[in-house]
């Protein structure tokens, strides 16, 4: 009563088709009868949208269980209906939340990435020209040098920053 908007009586006798759309009542009376021919506890429609048809006409989203039932006056079947409308909008909300990460994702590592090419070329570029700058200022130096002492210390010099240059060569790239 409260799921399709009838009253009891209004449904009590009448074909249960009454609450199948109308696109589908002729499939779901096929359906009936061979449930009917081979009853068992399942799922009605089971990987299908199913829908029920309010008194007023609208129509909602549904699943239907279904349980066949050995009474005295012959076997009936009991099927529990369920509205998943808020079930399929949370869905639905989960999906469009999961494009929305997959884009932020993919934004965010777009920004990583640009993020890395600029301090790349700030290495390159900046760092690169200060230690090549000063490994010229240092055999300048050391040419100018006459004492063997100075000589020795500027070639270590010299060493350490062509390290450092390519060691700023390998993070730039």
């Amino acid at each position: 009563e409260t799921l399709f908007g009838y009253a009891r009586q209004d449904l009590v006798g009448r074909p249960v088709e009454l609450l199948v759309p109308d696109r589908a009542r002729t499939a779901h009376v096929a359906h009936r009868d061979a449930y009917q021919r081979e009853p068992r506890l399942r799922p009605m429609g089971d990987g299908l949208a199913l829908h029920g048809r309010r008194r007023d006409g609208s129509e909602f989203p549904i699943e239907i269980s279904l349980s066949p039932l050995d009474a005295e006056g012959g076997p009936l079947v009991t099927a529990v209906v369920r509205d998943v409308s808020a079930r399929q909008i949370a869905e639905e909300t989960v999906r469009e939340y999961a494009v929305r990460l997959e884009t932020l994702s993919r934004q965010l590592m777009t920004a990583q990435e640009a993020e890395r090419r600029t301090i790349a070329c700030e290495l390159h570029d900046q760092i690169g020209q200060s230690l090549t700058a000063l490994k010229i200022g240092l055999k300048a130096t050391r040419a100018a040098s006459d004492a063997p002492a100075a000589t020795a210390l500027l070639d270590d010099g010299l060493g350490l920053v062509e390290q450092v240059l390519q060691q700023v060569r390998e993070m730039s790239l």
